[in-house]
């Protein structure tokens, strides 16, 4: 199969690529915005028989034209894995609409073009995997990562329903919510860009510890992002099915939780909806017509 992965310059991108390049038969087109400024995840890459590189930026104009070259050259895509991301850091109230929208159109918008590109194609092949790398924090959304955390949202809100329209030409789609990982998403030097300081009203509340405690963890984060990737891509090649209670299966997983935190977050969630479900059910109901 031919995977296509966006983000690939380093961090869990690259770890991706190596894990496809670990099983036979497999070959990637690891991509990137400037393959010039990383010339040594390159020429790792590369220097595998089943393994190349393309220039691909998810939030240029020309990410069409971009793609078109990769398929001309490699032809069609098995699986694609919309990876490329980063994150903006800070308070909604006092967020640049700039800022806003340049999370969208890496976070969101980038993956919806690839996807919308490659689904023809797979349509008319009947089979292929679309892989959209989403996050913990959709579980557990904390005060500062508002633009980070919705766009993540987003993404997973198009896959659920991409995922049915799509399911009966051959297509899977699959959630991967990677928690903290081990690589250089949150290093100061690299995130001070996305991160707008407090303003003085700010000090000292949930917004700043929550700040504080994103940077802090840099380089001690708990996930081993080359484990995480291996997941992924086992998942991909051998997926996972759901059976109800007689054994009947009943479909592919969509969400591929990665990580202690990420499955902890997600069982809290999972109670606290519950919970806030019971509370609220009388009122939820009498909002319908009397039949």
């Amino acid at each position: 199969m031919q995977w296509l992965i966006t983000g690939c310059s380093s961090g869990f991108g690259l770890s991706l690529a190596r894990a496809v390049l670990r099983h036979p038969n497999q070959h990637v087109i690891a991509t990137s915005r400037n393959p010039s400024s990383s010339p040594e995840a390159v020429a790792e890459i590369t220097s595998h028989s089943n393994g190349t590189w393309a220039t691909l930026d998810v939030s240029s104009p020309n990410l069409e034209s971009q793609l078109s070259t990769i398929l001309d050259q490699y032809g069609p895509i098995d699986v694609l894995i919309n990876n490329a991301g980063f994150g903006v850091g800070g308070v909604l109230e006092d967020m640049p609409l700039d800022l806003m929208r340049s999370q969208y159109e890496t976070n969101f918008f980038g993956p919806m073009r690839l996807m919308k590109a490659v689904i023809p194609g797979m349509r008319q092949a009947g089979r292929g995997t679309i892989v959209n790398i989403s996050s913990s924090v959709f579980w557990d959304p904390h005060a500062s990562v508002s633009m980070y955390a919705s766009s993540k949202w987003a993404l997973e809100g198009v896959s659920e329903a991409l995922a049915e329209e799509v399911a009966s030409f051959g297509i899977r789609v699959l959630i991967a919510q990677p928690g903290a990982m081990r690589t250089s998403f949150v290093d100061p030097e690299k995130v001070s860009k996305g991160l707008r300081p407090l303003p003085d009203a700010y000090k000292g509340t949930m917004a700043d510890y929550v700040l504080q405690a994103i940077v802090g963890s840099h380089g001690v984060q708990s996930i081993d992002p080359e484990a995480a990737a291996g997941v992924v891509v086992e998942e991909v090649l051998r997926p996972s099915v759901m059976k109800d209670g007689e054994g009947k299966e009943v479909g592919r997983v969509l969400r591929l939780q990665l990580g202690k935190d990420c499955v902890g977050s997600m069982h809290a969630k999972m109670g606290k909806l519950a919970l806030e479900g019971g509370v609220v059910e009388e009122k939820a109901l009498s909002c319908n017509y009397e039949t």
